[in-house]
């Protein structure tokens, strides 16, 4: 078998195989990270259900983790899941092992999604060989880029070639910018040294906004979880949790919009991640994209610049195949 491919998220692991460098995702697979003490223990379960124990049954390994990637030491950051990528080579039989962050695998996806794995959200193009930015909330709040290279063919035209850039923005600190945010931020602080984008922008992020925002209006609320907080939005049911995933939506597009501007993303800003199609109807109709545009001097051209939904089932598992080539 020419590769096994894995997206290893904070909660879920997804695991596939396949057969040559441009082939389809096959025997695709979903593990409960709580239900392992280590990784190599769920790539091992996977490949032993598809018959492939002997070391060396597959040639190549392509792996996205939802953490830094430096040196042999492995540490997610959401999940206990540290290990050695030369130990899992040498266990596993691998001639090649690639262990990319999860939104390198995402940044990787880009030039291989067509419109059918897109929703536009507002207006703006997506420019031909320019920069390319993907963000999205998860259990974390990931964020990478991807710029385009000029390789000289022998026959001398010139091939693009995707560069993709990683980026742990996610952990940079919140800027509130409306009087609401202000009031988060210093009830926050009194719990935390600093506020970062992802302790609001993530599963998390949406509890943490609802019990704060309860906590300063002095109103008795019950323990939520992210899930049913964002329910009762849908629903329009709880005006605190409408606000809440308001709140939520608006940082995105700021952060969205912020990191379009650091990037110059011309090529469009792309949003990944599990919760965003959870919430898609009220996603739609929330201010993101106005937020997103809302950037004074520099507003036409981020009001030029295409917003994209991911919906594509397993795109860090296709990036992940694409960073092998």
């Amino acid at each position: 078998m020419y590769a096994i491919l894995g997206d290893i998220g904070g909660t879920n692991t997804r695991l596939a195989l396949a057969e040559g460098p441009k082939s389809e995702l096959l025997h695709i697979q979903y593990f409960e990270n709580k239900d392992f003490e280590h990784l190599d223990q769920i790539i091992s379960k996977y490949l032993d259900n598809l018959g492939l124990t002997k070391a060396g049954s597959v040639k190549n390994a392509a792996i996205a983790v939802a953490g830094p990637v430096k040196g042999d030491q492995i540490e997610l950051t959401n999940v206990d899941f540290g290990f050695s990528q030369a130990e899992y080579k040498q266990k596993f039989g691998f001639d090649r092992l690639n262990i990319i962050n999860d939104f390198t695998a995402l940044a990787y996806s880009l030039p291989q999604l067509t419109e059918d794995d897109l929703i536009q959200v507002g207006g703006g193009k997506v420019a031909e060989n320019a920069n390319k930015l993907v963000i999205g909330p998860g259990t974390g709040m990931g964020m990478a880029a991807l710029i385009p290279c000029d390789i000289p063919a022998d026959d001398g035209s010139t091939n693009i070639h995707w560069h993709p850039i990683p980026s742990e923005a996610g952990h940079s600190t919140y800027s509130p910018n409306t009087e609401r945010e202000f009031q988060l931020v210093r009830v926050l602080r009194k719990q935390y040294y600093r506020v970062s984008v992802e302790r609001l922008i993530s599963g998390v992020g949406i509890k943490t906004i609802y019990d704060t925002l309860a906590k300063i209006d002095g109103t008795a609320i019950n323990d939520l979880t992210p899930s049913q907080i964002s329910k009762l939005a849908l629903d329009n049911q709880d005006e605190l949790a409408v606000e809440s995933l308001n709140l939520f939506c608006n940082i995105l597009g700021r952060a969205a919009g912020d990191h379009c501007l650091h990037f110059s993303a011309f090529g469009g800003v792309y949003i990944a991640g599990g919760i965003i199609p959870k919430i898609l109807p009220f996603f739609l109709k929330s201010d993101f994209r106005k937020i997103f545009e809302k950037k004074g001097r520099m507003a036409d051209l981020t009001r030029n610049v295409a917003t994209n939904i991911i919906t594509h089932k397993y795109p860090a598992l296709i990036g992940a195949l694409a960073s092998l080539n």
